[in-house]
């Protein structure tokens, strides 16, 4: 699609998770790393991208962690 590269950081599978991901491949590109906070790692089946287990936080700010490693990754 394009040169273009995206991580997405996310606490959970919610409704606006999944609407910035469809927005995301939709107008910018399909090449996805989506890191999930392992609290919730078993909700991230299926999303059709590439999906990272980040570190455990449980909290819904500053998972610094978790974005260092999908930067990383």
């Amino acid at each position: 699609m394009s040169d273009i590269a995206v991580v997405l950081n996310a606490h959970e599978n919610s409704p606006v998770f999944r609407d910035t991901l469809e927005s995301v491949i939709h107008h910018w590109t399909d090449d996805v790393l989506v890191v999930a906070d392992a609290k919730n790692w078993g909700q991230f089946g299926g999303l059709g991208v590439r999906v990272l287990e980040g570190f455990y936080h449980g909290r819904t700010s500053a998972p610094s962690r978790t974005g260092c490693l999908g930067s990383k990754t």
